[in-house]
């Protein structure tokens, strides 16, 4: 199946083309406009915008094979990036938000951001200027949130969760090789009861992903568990002690390490438990206060959510 961008004549015209991540439009004149669906990567919007006399490219898309929200298309390994990175913040909703940039797997100055469940990588055109962060959070700044996709738990989102597709990446990999399903969310707890839907995957009884989606999609949460014991290539993620790269440890919490890319997120969580590995990553719009209670929220509901 070749891939197929399709051209959008207008703006409006999405309204009526469903699309598993809301669109994220800045309240501006948008040139150069194109879909792809249907294909054999996932659903992608692109547009160009203009401002000051000079353009940015922005692609939006849901991102499902690696924790939410962290700034992939700006990082050569889970956590190195091509080069250091900086990071401002959008508030949107209330909700505030981090903007990385850097450079890109094409070499281009770029950012990226994730706001309510739609990844954003934004990437300066050859008329950009010297002044990209400036523009790009001027531009950001101008965002209004489209409509939401009518599923919004993880699966019915997902390009790779429960659906045969050729893989690239051992990322990919990692989710297509599960089997999946969707259920309600009965758990207790202060941080967990805003999380509506948990999408669970399995593999062979030693590797499980839960993601707990909220309705809002203003948050997601991975808890990503593998059997010590067990031989899988690619079961889970080693953290170099000597070179974290765009990840910052803080205090850790009943043996959590916790490390954050931002102080708004996203962030990851790991603890070692007397057979399993848990690593549990927290999207973007998250703070600190919240990731304890999160903590707190696993430790009761061990027995149910820290199992294979």
């Amino acid at each position: 199946m070749q891939q197929m961008f399709k051209k959008i004549n207008d703006r409006d015209d999405l309204n009526n083309i469903p699309l598993p991540f809301a669109t994220i439009l800045p309240d501006l004149v948008l040139s150069n406009i194109s879909l792809r669906t249907d294909s054999e990567k996932w659903d992608t919007l692109r547009f160009e915008v203009e401002a000051n006399n000079q353009r940015i490219r922005i692609k939006e898309f849901f991102m499902d094979w690696f924790y939410p929200s962290f700034p992939k298309s700006l990082l050569k390994t889970f956590s190195l990036p091509y080069e250091p990175l900086s990071i401002r913040s959008i508030t949107v909703n209330g909700i505030t938000y981090p903007v990385f940039f850097g450079m890109d797997y094409s070499g281009a100055i770029a950012a990226s951001t994730w706001i309510s469940g739609t990844t954003l990588e934004i990437r300066s055109m050859p008329d950009s200027g010297q002044n990209f962060i400036d523009m790009t959070m001027n531009i950001l700044s101008q965002l209004q949130i489209g409509k939401f996709p009518e599923r919004k738990d993880f699966i019915s989102r997902s390009y790779y969760a429960g659906k045969k597709r050729k893989y690239s990446w051992f990322e990919e990999e990692r989710i297509g090789r599960m089997s999946w399903g969707s259920s309600e969310n009965s758990l207790c707890g202060n941080f967990f009861k805003k999380f509506n839907c948990i999408s669970s995957g399995t593999f062979n009884g030693i590797h499980k992903i839960k993601v707990f989606t909220s309705e809002d999609m203003r948050g997601e949460i991975w808890i990503d568990l593998f059997k010590i014991v067990a031989s899988l290539k690619n079961g889970f993620y080693h953290f170099d002690e000597d070179n974290m790269g765009i990840l910052q440890e803080h205090h850790g919490k009943d043996q959590f390490r916790i490390f954050s890319v931002s102080n708004f997120g996203p962030w990851l969580l790991r603890k070692v438990y007397p057979d399993i590995i848990a690593t549990v990553g927290a999207s973007s719009g998250i703070q600190i206060d919240d990731i304890v209670s999160l903590i707190e929220d696993i430790e009761i509901n061990r027995d149910q959510v820290i199992t294979l």
